[in-house]
């Protein structure tokens, strides 16, 4: 029994990777939008929050102080954020969206949503519901996980 359950979310672990490298290959490989799966989720975070300092964004990546400023360095020389020192602490860099950013981004969200609605056609509301309620469950035991 429990080879079996260990097999199954080997199968649901794989199926994760598969679904998002799929959908990251049909977004991002458009030259319409040349922006990486990070860079995305960096301008996405950024539409949410209005701002995030650059440690913030390094933290909700994953990525190392290094990495975090060259993906930036990118989406700054492509006019998509901008830096903002604090007033009161100069040490302190806020980044925001810049209005071509935020268009980019829109488009971005639009083909997601497209792309998304092609891959859930086959599948009922009731079904979607069920699946996001599993979903938001395995995102909240993996954040609890992560947090011990």
């Amino acid at each position: 029994m429990e080879k079996q359950r260990d097999e199954l979310i080997s199968d649901v672990t794989q199926s994760f990777f598969e679904i998002g490298r799929t959908i990251n290959q049909l977004l991002f490989q458009s030259e319409q939008f040349q922006l990486t799966p990070a860079q995305f989720f960096i301008l996405n975070q950024l539409n949410k929050r209005k701002e995030m300092t650059v440690s913030h964004v390094g933290e909700l990546l994953g990525l190392t102080s290094g990495a975090t400023t060259i993906a930036i360095n990118r989406l700054e020389e492509a006019k998509l954020v901008y830096r903002v020192r604090n007033a009161n602490d100069r040490r302190v860099v806020m980044l925001q969206l810049t209005e071509e950013g935020h268009k980019l981004l829109q488009l971005c969200l639009e083909e997601r949503n497209k792309v998304a609605t092609k891959v859930f056609e086959q599948f009922s509301t009731d079904e979607i519901s069920d699946l996001r309620v599993m979903l938001l469950k395995v995102r909240k035991s993996a954040k609890k996980e992560i947090c011990e």
